[in-house]
């Protein structure tokens, strides 16, 4: 299986690694080490998330296949085997299930958490072995990772999250974090990998860590820059001046003429734009210094 991208940018909408059928991808025995951690994922994706007349295919789904292929592919393997191609199906199922975690963000965090586990592991013990396998593990950590700290980031707003607290947004801190290492390690183009550094910056802003927020979405305009990309560019430097605004430096002006300049982009531009008063709203909130 190869990546072919994921769709996401300041945006909610899940996360998902989009990838094409090309030469069957090896299936490997999981080690000693794993076999309670995938026998606990298996039982608990095929109890929890298989349900045949709901899980339909989407746009977002794995290319040429429907919600009952993706579960015969994971069904057709040894209960000690797995593939990068069923984790990333198994994230895809998990996230139709629990509606991103809105639904249940407790049981949603213990799955995708335990999914990521289980990538990094086998991408660890196949290193020196098989070299293209455990790369290919480590990519398809990389959406996981995206997903479960957009997932319990709590600047969507009221409605657009679940119940997000302290020990969820410290889980989704650490995974923006290790989205943004795996992307390096795996060699990801800058437009791939632009996403990854606003989410992080994102989290920082939840953690309080002002600076921090800014210098990574200063990184991700950066690498959109590099990419090409002009709105997301735009977007992402918007977040540079919302973080300090959020710092106590008036940036207020900038921020509004990015806002102005987004709207005038077509639809993605004016929700960018509107995301921004969305997060000021929660995060002065969630100040200490609210009233």
């Amino acid at each position: 299986m190869q990546i072919e991208g994921w769709r996401c940018a300041a945006s909610r909408e899940p996360c998902i690694a989009l990838y094409v059928e090309s030469s069957p991808t090896p299936r490997v025995s999981s080690p000693a080490t794993s076999l309670p951690l995938l026998a606990a994922l298996l039982a608990a994706i095929l109890t929890a998330i298989w349900v045949p007349s709901t899980v339909a295919a989407s746009e977002n789904a794995p290319a040429t296949s429907s919600g009952t292929a993706i579960a015969e592919r994971m069904l057709a393997e040894q209960l000690a085997e797995t593939s990068p191609a069923s984790l990333r199906a198994a994230s895809f199922m998990l996230g139709k299930r629990f509606n991103g975690g809105v639904d249940d963000l407790d049981g949603y965090v213990y799955l995708q958490k335990l999914l990521v586990q289980h990538a990094l592991n086998l991408a660890l013990n196949l290193a020196e072995t098989h070299a293209d396998l455990a790369l290919d593990y480590k990519s398809a950590a990389i959406p996981m990772t995206y997903n479960l700290a957009a997932n319990t980031w709590i600047g969507w707003g009221p409605g657009e999250v679940g119940d997000v607290q302290e020990s969820h947004r410290r889980l989704g801190l650490a995974a923006a974090h290790k989205n943004v290492e795996l992307a390096a390690e795996v060699g990801l183009a800058p437009e791939r990998r632009r996403n990854g550094y606003w989410i992080l910056g994102a989290h920082q802003l939840a953690a309080g860590d002002h600076r921090a927020a800014a210098q990574s979405f200063a990184t991700s305009a950066a690498l959109a820059g590099q990419a090409e990309n002009t709105i997301a560019a735009l977007m992402a430097q918007g977040w540079v001046h919302l973080a300090h605004v959020l710092a106590g430096t008036d940036e207020t002006r900038q921020l509004d003429a990015v806002r102005k300049e987004l709207r005038s982009l077509g639809d993605d531009g004016r929700y960018y734009a509107d995301q921004y008063a969305v997060a000021l709203d929660v995060f002065k909130k969630a100040s200490p210094d609210a009233d």
